[in-house]
């Protein structure tokens, strides 16, 4: 193979300012015919709010991968922002949620390869990050060796359906609350942040928030969002409340004025409940936190 041969910078802002028009509907074709083709996904122009249409591009479980898969396997979702530098040239920044990766490469290996890729293009150690979907019921059992599996790996997430599936089980709350656990446990147990099961009622955000407000009492960090309604009600559930704030200002208060045991409202507080106070807090310093 030979290398493409482009035009130089300047040349580039000149050809892109005769018809920035036709440059733009150029790159929405690069992504939603090109690389939704690669990927193995159905995509369309009305992308996700299709999903209230009649023609989804979402099937029940919140996928849109063709049967087939692509060229990483089988890819469930792509999410994505636009950025436009300098001459206002458009290019995407994506995430891709790759399913079964694992019937060809080992997490290790595939983690190996991205390495090599960043070095080619001169990207920074670790530019890349992995959050392992663990749904099938042997990966639940190897959770804690896949949680080690890479650096990479900044969270670790549970899907319920296709665990169900495998089971034989019906997708209710006593089929999940074990292995569910034990995916909170493993990421925990290894510093990594917790994402919960998504949420296949569309339309049901008031389940969507009621679901997931307990995720958080239990645990979990953060949730994958299928619709835009969800990812702004996700935020609102795992951003940090005015309460919580106000809650862990005033154990640190308590236990700086009383020693490493105090007490709270007629609560023995000690080092668990500093620690969980100084994390609410942190996260209110950390403008980066959001919503998968």
């Amino acid at each position: 193979l030979e290398a493409a041969e482009l035009p130089e910078y300047d040349l580039r802002r000149l050809i892109l300012s005769r018809d920035p028009l036709c440059a733009v509907d150029a790159f929405k074709v690069l992504v939603l015919v090109v690389l939704a083709r690669l990927c193995g996904m159905r995509m369309c122009p009305e992308c996700p709010n299709c999903n209230w249409g009649d023609n989804p591009c979402q099937n029940m479980f919140g996928s849109s991968a063709e049967p087939q898969g692509g060229i990483f396997g089988r890819v469930d979702a792509l999410f994505s922002g636009v950025e436009e530098q300098k001459s206002a040239t458009l290019h995407l920044h994506f995430f891709l949620s790759v399913q079964r990766a694992h019937q060809h490469k080992t997490l290790k290996e595939i983690a190996e390869m991205v390495s090599i890729e960043e070095k080619k293009r001169d990207l920074a150690p670790g530019h890349t990050c992995f959050v392992p979907l663990i749904e099938r019921p042997a990966a639940v059992l190897e959770a804690s060796a896949i949680a080690l599996a890479s650096r990479r790996n900044v969270a670790l997430a549970f899907g319920h359906a296709d665990f169900c599936r495998e089971m034989g089980a019906e997708m209710d709350e006593a089929a999940v609350q074990v292995p569910r656990s034990m995916v909170l446990m493993a990421a925990k147990a290894h510093g990594l942040e917790a994402i919960s099961p998504v949420y296949l009622q569309l339309d049901d955000l008031a389940g969507f928030k009621a679901q997931n407000e307990r995720m958080k009492r239990l645990g979990f960090d953060g949730c994958f969002a299928l619709t835009p309604g969800q990812m702004h009600t996700a935020l609102d559930v795992f951003g940090r409340t005015q309460e919580e704030i106000q809650g862990a200002r005033m154990v640190v208060a308590a236990i700086e004025a009383q020693g490493t045991v105090a007490q709270l409202d007629g609560r023995m507080i000690g080092p668990p409940m500093l620690k969980r106070a100084l994390n609410i807090l942190a996260d209110v310093q950390d403008s980066s936190r959001g919503v998968a």
